[in-house]
């Protein structure tokens, strides 16, 4: 039989390349239904995190961006990212929750990214749940989390099935267009923005609640209100982990502890690491 030698050298070349996306750790995988009631205190942490919308219509904050997802949305929360979720318009809402962690060149592409399933993307992420819930030993019920982690950290193969679903539903998004679901603007919203802007400008310096106040024009009140509405933590709390993700930057760009401790404003390097470790749940002297 002739071989096709163009074709073999194709495969042999795409071998060798470094995967696209790979998933290295699931932390977490849970679905949830939820009352119209339901309010999500916001959160931060270093695995990367999606929420895929099954039913329902549901309000979500990403860092300064406010977003209204409704049933086929799925949306990427990227480490170290502010998120939080609450149910909207009065609807129950049906969402499938997962934090991971990514490696590989594409991975770049999912950062702030919003995306509608098509049939496709649907399809798998369907086959990813049928399976899960299949093979869990609880009966899904209203108004709960089905927990599917020690599902899948106790069988192997539903870990490896899962992990390629995942992987194959990341790769395939990764390379389609981005969707926006931006919530319709209004003051609150818009005070919200500028204030994590102003943070965000702010991120070399020391700034204290007040100054914010005034450079938005507002009281002190307003601006501990509308963020504890939106963030669902304090000013300091989300200034602080900003802060903790331009450091990740700057120590993989080659600074040290001493420098990017200086450079952030904290009181001394040991105590930057101290944070640092708290926050992240790594040292900063890992990173290199």
């Amino acid at each position: 039989m002739k071989t096709d030698k163009k074709y073999i050298s194709s495969i042999s070349a795409l071998n060798k390349n470094e995967n696209l996306i790979s998933v290295s750790n699931i932390y977490s995988m849970f679905e949830g239904k939820h009352t119209p009631e339901f309010y999500f205190e916001g959160e931060c942490h270093n695995p990367w995190e999606f929420v895929y919308v099954i039913d329902g219509q549901v309000g979500i904050t990403a860092d300064k961006r406010v977003y209204s997802l409704s049933a086929g949305d799925i949306i990427f929360h990227k480490p170290m990212e502010f998120h939080k979720i609450w149910s909207e318009n009065e609807s129950r809402s049906h969402v499938f929750i997962c934090s991971f962690d990514l490696e590989g060149k594409a991975v770049h592409l999912l950062r702030n990214g919003i995306y509608k399933l098509d049939d496709e993307a649907t399809h798998i992420i369907n086959l990813l749940l049928n399976m899960l819930r299949k093979n869990n030993k609880e009966q899904f019920s209203d108004n709960s989390n089905m927990d599917y982690a020690d599902l899948i950290t106790q069988n192997n193969k539903i870990m490896q099935i899962s992990v390629n679903y995942l992987e194959l539903i990341f790769t395939y998004l990764s390379y389609s267009d981005k969707s926006v679901n931006i919530a319709e603007p209004n003051e609150k919203i818009n005070l919200y923005t500028k204030i994590v802007g102003v943070l965000e400008e702010h991120i070399y310096d020391k700034i204290t609640i007040s100054q914010i106040a005034d450079i938005c024009n507002v009281s002190t009140a307003t601006v501990k209100n509308c963020f504890a509405e939106f963030a669902g933590c304090g000013v300091h709390k989300y200034f602080l982990n900003i802060k903790i993700r331009k450091a990740i930057e700057l120590l993989k760009s080659g600074k040290n502890v001493n420098e990017v401790s200086d450079m952030l404003q904290f009181a001394n390097p040991n105590y930057f690491s101290y944070v640092f470790k708290r926050e992240t749940g790594t040292c900063a002297s890992s990173y290199k």
